[in-house]
């Protein structure tokens, strides 16, 4: 990817950290192929298990236990549908 996303975020303070959309060029996507969706895979299983790891790591205070889970719950997610996507 060539050039930065577009992240579109809620206007609402309740929902300052969610992330509604990302926006992409369409010539900022490279060549699609079995083999490169494959390496996206397995890349995204190994960074989002090391993200699980590290979140694990942190000391959950009232302030941070909300986004701290939303944000637990978002890479373990990711990492269950990187290893149903071998089946």
């Amino acid at each position: 990817m060539t050039e930065a996303p577009i992240e579109i975020k809620a206007t609402e303070e309740k929902y300052k950290e969610r992330i509604l959309c990302t926006v992409l060029k369409k010539t900022s996507i490279g060549i699609v192929s079995n083999s490169s969706i494959q390496n996206a895979l397995t890349v995204l299983k190994k960074n989002t298990l090391e993200n699980i790891k590290d979140l694990r790591k942190i000391e959950i205070t009232n302030e941070n236990k909300i986004p701290l889970g939303r944000e637990s719950a978002f890479y373990s997610q990711l990492y269950i549908n990187a290893l149903l996507s071998e089946i």
